[in-house]
């Protein structure tokens, strides 16, 4: 058999491999021993601590490995796989992996695994949920080693449009009093489950400290009422945002919430202000409606 044909012969197997790993095929034999078990476990748990260390890494794979990478070609041999990924630049891996089952027959073992994490790459932050597989070979001396190697992704819920950072470009007080257009600087940021959200009410930019870094009592009281901030987790039901806050600019409002009816069309965003309810459930505030931008 050729070298080019053995390759594709190779690569045609680890994908049934993977799909069968992934579609949760009938119970197959598993004819491993305790100590099989353990040994793979083992090997798995050393290539972890290994790290970026691929001289250890390599030191742990057999001659032949193959590693079957969605994003690149498929990688033969020991050498070809090093200088790959050491010219990838990874580091600063944060992540979790879960072992879904270790099994095998004979000589050959695998773990079927998941990851959730992030990693650099190139400078690059790397973000994934995936799903794979490892085979793994008993050498002639009884040890295991790693053969072959592929994975990927799972699919992931898309990002709500909601996530982002959003600049205040107008505010129409919920007094009725003329509409401030431009606002001043204000911002919210929206990240997983978490948000900071901070901006200007008045129509005048805010006065600076007569002394810098030293506000007298008066300059310290028109400073606090110059200025909404508070931040925490919020949840989405419809179209409707609720803020829980752990910080705000008032203390009382920190274990309570607040909230706004939001909509967007392409880059815009309008939060409807609803009101503001305190820790002990004293309610007060909403009505005005601010008209944000994304800048990110």
């Amino acid at each position: 058999m050729s070298i080019k044909a053995e390759r594709l012969a190779l690569w045609t197997v680890a994908v049934m491999v993977l799909t069968t790993a992934c579609q949760a095929p009938p119970p197959a034999p598993n004819d491993l021993s305790e100590a099989d078990v353990a040994a793979v476990r083992a090997l798995w748990e050393n290539l972890e601590d290994d790290g970026t260390d691929w001289e250890a890494v390599a030191s742990r794979l057999t001659s032949d490995f193959v590693h079957l990478d969605p994003r690149a070609e498929p990688l033969f041999g020991i050498e070809v796989w090093r200088e790959w990924v050491e010219g990838m630049e990874l580091g600063g891996e944060d992540c979790c992996y879960e072992l879904e089952e270790i099994s095998g027959s004979g000589d050959l073992a695998y773990i079927v695994w998941t990851f959730d994490g992030s990693w650099t790459e190139s400078g690059a932050l790397v973000e994934t949920r995936t799903k794979g597989i490892t085979l793994f070979r008993r050498m002639p001396d009884g040890s295991w080693r790693l053969s072959r190697n592929v994975w990927n992704p799972t699919p992931s819920t898309p990002a709500h449009p909601l996530q982002g950072a959003w600049s205040v470009t107008s505010i129409e007080p919920a007094d009725g009093s003329a509409v401030i257009d431009p606002a001043q600087p204000g911002l919210y940021i929206f990240a997983g489950e978490h948000y900071s959200a901070f901006y200007t009410p008045g129509a005048t930019p805010r006065a600076p400290s007569a002394a810098a870094f030293a506000p007298t009592p008066e300059e310290i009281a028109a400073q606090y009422a110059s200025i909404i901030v508070n931040t925490g987790t919020y949840e989405i039901s419809g179209s409707t945002i609720t803020f829980r806050p752990t910080l705000a600019r008032s203390p009382e409002l920190a274990g309570g919430s607040t909230g706004a009816n939001f909509q967007i069309e392409g880059d815009v965003l309008t939060l409807g202000v609803l009101p503001v309810v305190a820790a002990n459930g004293a309610s007060a505030g909403g009505g005005a409606t601010l008209t944000l931008r994304r800048v990110e």
